[in-house]
């Protein structure tokens, strides 16, 4: 399996996709995949996999604010517990820019399973945070 980052500036704009959504403080924070659709089979080995949450806001790495957190996508592994920090390793995508979406290219025909994760400023799993997942099937290239 190949995955790169896309450069923001070469994906079109997904503004209702940002989900800022500081909502009820009482609730914990989820994280949703909006695309794709879970059981799918995708005819390319690219995927353009997009993010929204709920009851916290997005900030960047780093950027220590209460009630904030970036994405980081688990693909074909398990995740971390909760409060453990997300390794840079093969396989976990940080999203450390905030950003609502991200493009897998080059996937070799497969089954694949991506899990989003909430990580805080230093990309230790939010606790209490929910995760979402996705199942996909690559069919050809």
């Amino acid at each position: 399996m190949s995955a790169r980052v896309i450069p923001l500036c070469s994906l079109l704009p997904i503004v209702a996709c940002a989900g800022n959504d500081t909502g009820n403080t009482d609730t914990p924070p989820a994280v949703e995949i909006v695309a794709p659709g879970d059981g799918v089979s995708i005819a390319s080995g690219t995927v353009e996999l997009v993010l929204e949450v709920a009851n916290v806001t997005l900030r960047p790495a780093g950027t220590e604010e209460p009630n904030t957190g970036h994405h980081h996508l688990f693909i074909n592994r398990e995740i971390v517990a909760e409060g453990a920090v997300i390794p840079a390793e093969e396989g976990i995508v940080h999203l450390g820019a905030a950003q609502t979406f991200h493009t897998f290219e080059n996937l070799e025909p497969g089954e694949y399973t991506v899990i989003a994760v909430l990580g805080d400023h230093m990309h230790a799993r939010v606790p209490s945070a929910r995760t979402d997942t996705v199942r996909f099937t690559i069919t050809g290239l």
